[in-house]
């Protein structure tokens, strides 16, 4: 793989993990809307030391993650051990996320982002283009 089609590789990533995201927000529909409406209010509210522990944590993995696009879009050896670290910073995340809703094409983003964060950490360790981090 060459070095634009492995930034294009990255820069995908990125956009199928916002659309993943963002899709629910910005297609409304009302049966998803009123799920998440339903969902959260069934959750305690997150307050205190936990909550503060929680958005720290959030903090880090969302600048580390920042950071690691930016390491791997531009070649950077540390932009490939941050990659890989800041999703394992974002799993002590996901027990105090509680439920979460999305829709199928929400969910569908989000899968499509995770197969492809796969392929980019598969390319940037064991392929031709691991050299060029080095």
């Amino acid at each position: 793989m060459n070095k634009s089609r492995f930034q294009w590789l990255v820069v995908a990533s990125l956009m199928l993990s916002l659309a993943g995201a963002f899709f629910d927000f910005l297609i409304e529909d009302n049966a998803v809307l009123k799920a998440i409406e339903c969902a959260g209010d069934m959750e305690p509210p997150h307050e205190g030391w936990y909550f503060r522990m929680e958005m720290g944590l959030g903090i880090v993995a969302s600048t580390m993650a920042i950071a690691s696009y930016i390491g791997l879009v531009l070649f950077k050896n540390w932009g490939r051990i941050t990659y890989i670290v800041s999703f394992l910073a974002t799993l002590p995340l996901y027990p105090s996320m509680g439920v979460t809703v999305s829709s199928g094409y929400g969910q569908m983003f989000y899968d499509l982002s995770m197969m492809a964060s796969g392929i980019v950490i598969a390319v940037a360790y064991f392929s031709k283009a691991a050299e060029l981090f080095e």
